[in-house]
């Protein structure tokens, strides 16, 4: 049995010539380098264990935080999509895993930032996952907005953001999160509307085998579509 609840599937918006050159069978193909989307049982085992693993990361979006495998499962399940987070040159263990949450407007997805090794991710660097979390979420049609909240202290996130050129700091959580002893400022950043289309226009023509993807929901754009239906119609999650 196939761990569906954490897989995706994205329409493609075709009103972007550049994207049609992605297609295959209706899906969106993108070569993943860094990252591994969670689809089977096993894989969200290991998801589960990798969110349990480090509760005092300075790297994890969420802040330092114990959190159980029964909570890191829930986690997962409820999230829209899911990616484990791998080594170096991807032969190395999974250090840690991105989750990406559908939230309460159509078309607006949160990341979720797991390290289960701060060291291994300082040596290798946020931004190869970041890259290919928020390319593969920029394919979709009905995204409208994707967005990440962390802690002032994370510097591993804060660079990342910083020299990012679409992604905008919105604003400040005052005293959001507590870590090394003191209590923290809470950034958020977000990257919207026609900065996704640009982004999504400057994606790398490599692909992945089509086969990699029939596994793939349509998770997300179920999600999205569930908010605007009529009360009764949605779909359950």
């Amino acid at each position: 049995m196939t761990a569906d609840c954490v897989a995706l599937r994205f329409e493609i918006n075709r009103s972007c010539p550049r994207r049609a050159e992605f297609i295959c069978g209706g899906v969106f193909v993108m070569k993943f380098e860094s990252i591994r989307p969670v689809l089977t049982d096993s894989e969200l085992a290991l998801a589960a264990e990798l969110i349990s693993a480090n509760p005092g990361s300075l790297i994890t979006s969420v802040g330092p935080q114990w959190i159980s495998l029964d909570a890191a499962r829930e986690q997962l399940r409820g999230c829209a999509a899911a990616f484990t987070l791998c080594g170096a040159a991807g032969a190395a263990p999974a250090i840690g895993v991105g989750l990406v949450a559908a939230g309460a407007a159509p078309g607006h997805l949160r990341i979720r930032f797991g390290c289960a090794d701060d060291d291994a991710m300082v040596a290798h660097g946020v931004t190869g996952y970041l890259d290919e979390i928020v390319a593969y979420l920029c394919s979709t049609a009905e995204c409208r907005r994707i967005d990440i909240v962390f802690g002032a202290y994370n510097g591993a996130l804060l660079r990342y953001f910083l020299s990012h050129n679409l992604f905008r700091c919105e604003g400040i959580m005052r005293e959001r999160y507590f870590a090394a002893g003191q209590y923290w400022d809470g950034l958020i950043w977000s990257l919207t509307g026609a900065d996704i289309v640009r982004l999504a226009d400057g994606l790398p023509d490599a692909g992945s085998p089509a086969e990699d993807y029939s596994a793939l929901s349509d998770r997300v754009s179920r999600r999205i579509r569930a908010d605007l239906a009529p009360d009764g119609s949605a779909e359950p999650r």
